[in-house]
């Protein structure tokens, strides 16, 4: 991207319009790449792998359910991209679709996203963490969904509070589950054993369930990635 690209020409005008509100671009390529990835190798990741498994029947079909929902969602991903690197703000599929010349439609898809996907999926994930520290812990149903809510809280304070220390954090949290399923992968690959397939039809329910759309949680804060990260997502 030169000196004089129309993208930075239109950033810099919209710099001076906003004055001291403009948002700084703070985070970094690994801060973007552990969003990215820890929203897709979320605790749901964790909680998914058993009802997958016992609808493939065998642990190369589990494998190859997630392979499957991955190479689905890679043309999804390409747009998406695209479509970050040519509007570089914050909002995703609302920017997208106000650039694209309906306000009405991406003023519905923003509120349609907070109550139909991210409120629930927040609530899903919390719920998660509880129910697998009950397997450490006995924890009474409703202590349990008051520790989710103040998950919940917690998290979204220390975003409010630093934009460094939540991307620190989140990279960290990412760290320890990646090696979390590094190691499930080693341990169990050395017990697979062959059986016989199943029939087609579980394998495609259990491809259903492989599919995720956590990848793009990198979208909405796209506004505050420097430009050469941002080139190469």
């Amino acid at each position: 991207m030169t000196a004089n690209s129309p993208l930075q020409r239109i950033g810099q005008e919209k710099g001076i319009a906003m004055g001291s509100q403009e948002l700084q671009r703070k985070l970094g390529f690994w801060a973007v790449l552990a969003i990215a990835v820890g929203t897709t190798v979320g605790s749901g990741i964790f909680v998914s792998v058993g009802e997958v498994a016992k609808a493939a029947g065998t642990p190369w079909l589990t494998v190859l359910a997630f392979v499957i929902g991955g190479l689905i969602v890679i043309p999804q991903m390409c747009v998406y991209a695209e479509l970050s690197t040519a509007y570089p703000e914050n909002g995703a599929d609302y920017v997208y679709l106000k650039n694209a010349g309906s306000r009405p439609l991406a003023f519905l898809s923003g509120w349609a996203s907070f109550w139909a996907n991210d409120a629930p999926s927040l609530s899903i994930m919390a719920l998660a963490i509880v129910s697998n520290l009950g397997f450490l812990t006995p924890i009474d149903p409703l202590l349990g969904k008051f520790i989710a809510a103040g998950l919940i809280i917690a998290f979204m304070l220390l975003h409010l509070r630093s934009v460094e220390g939540g991307a620190a954090f989140q990279t960290l949290i990412t760290i320890a589950k990646l090696s979390r399923s590094l190691s499930s992968l080693a341990l169990g690959s050395s017990g697979l054993k062959r059986r016989i397939l199943p029939p087609l039809p579980p394998l495609r329910l259990a491809q259903r369930a492989a599919l995720w759309r956590c990848w793009r949680g990198s979208l909405p804060p796209v506004g505050r990635i420097p430009a050469w990260p941002l080139s190469v997502i």
